[in-house]
């Protein structure tokens, strides 16, 4: 994690709060925004969690880092699905208040098809040894991680959206 954390702090830092912040005025946006979401690295899994530290789930991951960068899509959370939500419900709501894009990008989010279903969302990162990586709140290693954006992960992309304003 630290390896990450130093990187990150390469292009942006963590202010005082635990907002990331930028260092150049040429910074980009989603680079703020996968720093925010570096912030929550090693916060437990937990279904419907919301809170950084004590736990949070992939739909939580995302309402927090837009909620500590200000941006207001998720005021009004959801908090009623199951362990497999709705998938044409959630990408519903997904397009209602995210813009959907063509390609991945830095701070971009990911929504991923688990078994046939699109259910599972994560912010990509930039990976310390190139391309792309993929931070997300992962229940089988109950914790927020960050990974390479493997050929495994690609498989699974189903849609790419990016934070409105982010």
């Amino acid at each position: 994690m630290t390896e990450i954390l130093k990187f990150c702090d390469s292009k942006g830092t963590v202010g005082e709060r635990g907002i990331a912040t930028s260092l150049e005025s040429s910074h980009s946006p989603g680079l703020t925004v996968a720093c925010q979401a570096r912030t929550w690295l090693g916060t437990p899994f937990r279904h419907q969690g919301r809170v950084k530290w004590r736990g949070c789930d992939c739909l939580g991951l995302l309402v927090g880092v837009a909620a500590e960068l200000g941006l207001p899509q998720f005021r009004a959370d959801e908090i009623e699905y199951g362990h497999y939500p709705d998938s044409k419900y959630l990408q519903k709501r997904l397009a209602e208040v995210l813009e959907p894009v063509e390609e991945v990008q830095i701070g971009n989010i990911g929504l991923f098809s688990i078994d046939g279903s699109p259910q599972h969302l994560g912010f990509f990162g930039n990976y310390a040894a190139g391309g792309f990586s993929l931070i997300h709140a992962h229940a089988p290693s109950r914790r927020v991680v960050e990974h390479r954006f493997s050929a495994e992960w690609q498989e699974k992309l189903f849609k790419i959206f990016a934070l409105q304003g982010g």
